[in-house]
């Protein structure tokens, strides 16, 4: 068993796991966390690995960063 030192944002988190019943203490909220957490590193990790695959096989188009700002600004003024 190891023992971590929790922030006040994280304890107050887990108090609130508690509390919905999403988890009976606070081992378990941290163990879901952790595999949560591992879950979502190994779909990036799995994602960029796609993209990367895509860039190789020439699956690319070029970037208009006019068009991307122009875009950014109008979604801004919404």
């Amino acid at each position: 068993m190891k023992t971590v030192e929790i922030s006040a944002s994280g304890a107050e988190l887990i108090d609130r796991l508690i509390a919905s019943g999403t988890c009976e203490d606070a081992s378990q909220a941290v163990e879901i966390s952790l595999r949560l957490l591992d879950d979502k590193l190994q779909r990036l990790r799995e994602d960029v690995a796609l993209g990367m695959k895509d860039v190789r096989e020439g699956r690319v188009a070029p970037l208009d960063m006019e068009a991307i700002i122009r875009k950014a600004k109008m979604a801004h003024i919404r």
